[in-house]
């Protein structure tokens, strides 16, 4: 069977296990859309590290595919679910393996918003405008849509480390962390009505793709933080920049754009990328990168398709 791996930093012992298992190890750390297009007809499985897009057109030339391992969480962005689903690809992710990694990065973009990090670096460099006060984590109101392995993880940095008040939107409702955290479940409507800051961690799904958009914003008031480390595509891009421009949403931080890799900001077709470090901050779908956590999300893609493939 083979099997192609993308993205860097497989071990070569990672590499030897698949190879002693007597699969025919391909790896391309970038491949160019044709080369992907030529490679996937003869795939038996595929370990995604790269950034490539498996579209609908690539899934249909996947004639012999049977396992998609994605390395990382979000592979919504990534993979078209539909198209691979219907094929009876299967897709294996690696949760909770990154979850530490994500929760800080996603309380630093919080903190970042809250305190005016980016705000002030943004003054500064335009000529040392002052930001005015800021306010502190401590009493202030965050929402949490998706309360998953990530999102337990940042409603306990924020109640433990910050004295932060949290409310939590979830497809199901969590007794055991409502008592342990003190944490308050609300509709989604509710949840912007009344936050301060809004943190988006729940998984792209048919039902939740622009699950933030004109009606749910317009609940809001004046002034919220919306920081947004799972997929852009929560987000409806028009109703945010909408939000933006009429001071309903202060500002915004996301980890990864609707169209990537990023496009140049004067090529960006949402227009946000043209807003000042103070209004909208984004990082390239970096919150799961660490040195160590990437290493372990590797070999748990690996293993997934060491042990998937028994199956299939």
């Amino acid at each position: 069977m083979r099997i192609l791996l993308t993205g860097s930093g497989y071990s070569d012992d990672a590499l030897a296990q698949l190879e002693v298992l007597g699969y025919q190890v391909l790896h391309r750390a970038a491949p160019t859309r044709a080369e992907l297009l030529d490679l996937l007809p003869s795939l038996d499985a595929y370990v995604l590290g790269g950034d490539e897009r498996l579209d609908g057109e690539a899934i249909g030339r996947s004639e012999r595919l049977k396992l998609i391992s994605f390395v990382g969480t979000g592979y919504g962005d990534f993979v078209d679910v539909a198209a691979a689903t219907k094929r009876g690809i299967r897709i294996a992710n690696t949760p909770s393996i990154a979850g530490p990694a994500v929760a800080e990065h996603t309380v630093g973009l919080l903190l970042g918003l809250q305190r005016g990090l980016f705000a002030h670096n943004d003054g500064v460099k335009r000529g040392g405008t002052p930001v005015g006060a800021t306010a502190e984590l401590l009493g202030s109101r965050v929402g949490i849509v998706g309360l998953g392995d990530v999102g337990t993880r940042v409603a306990r940095m924020l109640r433990h480390g910050f004295g932060a008040s949290v409310a939590y939107h979830s497809r199901t409702r969590k007794p055991e962390l409502e008592r342990e955290l003190d944490l308050e479940p609300l509709e989604l409507r509710d949840l912007f009505a009344s936050s301060d800051s809004v943190v988006l961690l729940a998984p792209l799904l048919p039902e939740t793709l622009h699950l933030v958009g004109r009606e749910v914003l317009a609940t809001a008031a004046p002034g919220l933080r919306l920081v947004n480390t799972a997929s852009a595509r929560l987000v409806a891009p028009a109703a945010l920049r909408q939000a933006l421009d009429a001071g309903i949403v202060a500002m915004a931080a996301f980890d990864g754009h609707w169209i990537e890799p990023l496009p140049n900001p004067d090529e960006d077709p949402y227009g946000l990328l043209s807003y000042p470090d103070a209004r909208f901050v984004v990082t390239p779908h970096v919150a799961a990168k660490t040195t160590g956590s990437w290493e372990r999300m590797l070999r748990g893609a690996v293993d997934n398709v060491v042990h998937g493939l028994d199956v299939v």
